[in-house]
């Protein structure tokens, strides 16, 4: 499993470089762009993307910049979550945050580019022009007023009135992180032209997984905070306790298996990955 996560993982990475190339008219905005999109991380959104096609039987080879186009978002939403006027962080991935080396207008407009250049990526795309539109239409969702921008927003409006009780939390969870993992696993379905009921799953499997992904980066955080400004988040944790966040995590997984059976059969290898991320 190992390798073939790895061998994902350099095709995307590469393929990134490459598009970063159409960005040589402005050094310093393409420097701000590749400081964030390149420093790759574990690429976990993209990955499942190719993973889950290949469990479909489908050459995910041919949709590998459907896999940067996702990437390209989540870089978006770093860049801007670490804005003074959002997060203030000043760490990301053990690096120092974008805004701090390259300046906060630098930075503003290279979360914008990427947003941007993500549709464009999109648009070129070898897919029928039915599955094109959705797609870019499912895009847009995830990353609009549905999705990541309502998510910060209720985490902001919460800065300074506090979370009242888990359920707003969890309300912010779900359009703040979730809203990724969803599109990655229903981008799955558009490509691998699965019906509604299925779609549907794919999309309760996200938010099963983004759940479950943020309750352990919170415990990740509070074990290794690199940020003063991430101290005072509130959390399942934090609420219910160490034990019963683990508890949480473990139910969560067991959902997961179960779906990934429904939707990708007794034999997939989608899961196994999933539950890795957690180790």
């Amino acid at each position: 499993m190992k390798k073939i996560i790895s061998v994902y993982q350099k095709k995307i990475a590469l393929r990134l470089r490459e598009i970063s190339l159409s960005w040589d008219r402005c050094h310093q905005l393409k420097h701000s762009i590749n400081y964030t999109l390149l420093n790759c991380g574990k690429l976990i959104r993209s990955v499942i993307i190719l993973l889950g096609l290949d469990d479909l039987k489908m050459d995910s080879n041919q949709y590998i910049d459907v896999a940067c186009a996702i990437e390209m978002i989540q870089s978006y939403t770093l860049i801007h979550d670490d804005l003074p006027e959002m997060d203030n962080a000043t760490m990301r991935r053990d690096k120092i945050a974008n805004h701090l080396i390259y300046g906060h207008s630098i930075a503003l407009l290279a979360g914008d580019a990427l947003l941007t250049d993500t549709f464009l990526v999109l648009s070129n795309l070898k897919i029928s022009d039915h599955q094109k539109v959705a797609l870019i239409h499912l895009f847009a969702q995830k990353a609009g007023t549905s999705g990541v921008c309502f998510g910060q927003t209720l985490d902001m409006i919460n800065q300074t009135n506090g979370f009242d009780d888990w359920s707003e939390i969890e309300d912010m969870i779900k359009y703040k992180t979730c809203a990724l993992f969803e599109l990655s696993f229903q981008t799955i379905g558009l490509l691998a032209l699965l019906n509604d009921e299925k779609l549907s799953k794919l999309a309760e499997l996200g938010y099963l997984y983004g759940m479950a992904f943020q309750i352990q980066d919170d415990l990740n955080d509070d074990n290794l905070v690199d940020d003063i400004n991430l101290i005072h988040k509130t959390n399942y944790h934090q609420i219910f306790g160490k034990e019963k966040a683990l508890e949480k995590i473990d139910q969560i997984l067991s959902q997961i298996e179960k779906l990934c059976i429904i939707i990708f059969g007794e034999k997939n290898k989608i899961f196994a990955y999933l539950k890795s991320t957690f180790k």
